[in-house]
């Protein structure tokens, strides 16, 4: 099946299973960030070029010289083979376009995983994005359950998964694939009625979007992973995203309703930045604090109100405090770099590959966004 008849067909089924569930259920389904932009849905082969480095933009020296210190020789190959797959594959684009800052990130967050994770061998990921880390995590022989309601972005997985390793896509087949490093590609739709027995799950990875979600969709997902069939696996998220509609606070809020919480968070002085592990709480919830409270403001006059504000003072006191910490101690990143060790490429290294293979650095949105500038 080629990309056209692809996107007709998940535009199809995707109406389709919409139109079957509650009006409660399909909102959560929508994503909230990325609607705003009123990108719209990718309707031909020809827009592919426009998905390949949509996420992180103006930040590839960054992620190579203060994230990175410079890539591996494994890591350089990976990003030549990528690039050549998306050479041989690109005849019916617009235009020519091949990833930079986004596959350096997905580079970045692949090597946090064998970090923290060494052992994980069965991935879901929500929301890829562009699915380079995806592709990565499958050359590292994992298998790698991937899902997204954002129809461009699953377009694009569909095309980069299927030219660069083992494909299952679950919009045209109904059973999963367990072993050889395969890339399970589950639709909304397919992923709403799993039962979590279909297959075993060790991590979960959210990045840069778990902040960018509705709050009821972040709900549902906690839900799934935390039933007994899947027994509650670690969430990893390098960066929580961009808080316009929840802040990080709210996001903890909710993963304490369902026990997780705060395993590790480093790597950059900026709340939203950092990298964060969060793991289920096997204790049981110490519910006699908040019951306590909930009883003693009972008998106070305004008891309720004096209670949110009491909450609200000492939580701003405590970011407050946090920030002149984080200014006075820690104002260069290098403070919290994660991996301090230099390797052998270096930005130079690559933007001198991408020359001479004719590659673009800039992607068409930094591009664009270079004639939004005032003209010195």
């Amino acid at each position: 099946m080629n990309t056209d008849e692809f996107i007709k067909l998940y535009d199809q089924l995707e109406s389709l299973e919409s139109s079957k569930i509650c009006f409660d259920e399909r909102y959560i389904y929508k994503p909230i960030i990325l609607n705003d932009l009123n990108i719209g849905k990718m309707r031909s082969e020809a827009e592919l070029c426009f998905n390949v480095d949509r996420e992180h933009t103006n930040r590839s020296e960054y992620i190579i010289k203060e994230l990175c210190n410079g890539l591996t020789e494994t890591e350089f190959n990976n990003i030549k083979l990528i690039n050549r797959k998306i050479s041989e594959n690109q005849n019916n684009w617009h235009q020519k376009v091949f990833p930079f800052s986004t596959i350096l990130m997905h580079t970045y967050q692949n090597r946090l995983i064998k970090k923290f994770f060494p052992n994980a061998k069965n991935i879901l990921e929500i929301g890829p994005g562009s699915g380079y880390l995806s592709i990565l995590l499958s050359l590292e022989k994992k298998n790698v359950f991937a899902t997204d309601i954002f129809q461009p972005h699953y377009i694009y997985q569909n095309y980069i998964y299927k030219i660069c390793t083992n494909l299952n896509e679950l919009v045209e087949s109904e059973n999963f694939v367990l072993e050889n490093s395969t890339i399970n590609h589950i639709p909304w739709w397919k992923f709403r009625k799993l039962k979590g027995n279909e297959f075993k799950i060790d991590l979960v990875v959210m990045n840069h979007m778990i902040v960018e979600m509705e709050k009821n969709s972040l709900r549902r997902v906690l839900n799934f992973i935390d039933s007994p069939t899947v027994n509650s696996p670690p969430i990893f998220c390098e960066s929580l995203g961009h808080q316009k509609y929840n802040s990080p606070e709210s996001i903890f809020e909710i993963l304490e309703e369902f026990n997780y919480t705060t395993n590790y968070s480093g790597g950059h002085f900026k709340e939203t930045a950092k990298v964060y592990v969060f793991k289920k709480n096997l204790g049981k919830k110490n519910k006699n604090k908040s019951v306590f409270n909930k009883h003693l403001f009972r008998f106070i006059p305004f008891g309720k109100l004096f209670n949110f504000v009491l909450s609200y003072i000492l939580n701003e006191t405590k970011n407050y405090i946090s920030k002149i910490y984080n200014y006075k101690k820690n104002r260069s990143l290098s403070n919290f770099t994660i991996f301090k060790d230099k390797q052998l490429i270096n930005f130079e290294d690559l933007a001198s590959y991408y020359k001479k293979n004719n590659y673009n650095i800039l992607s068409p949105d930094e591009k664009f966004n270079q004639k939004l500038k005032a003209n010195k």
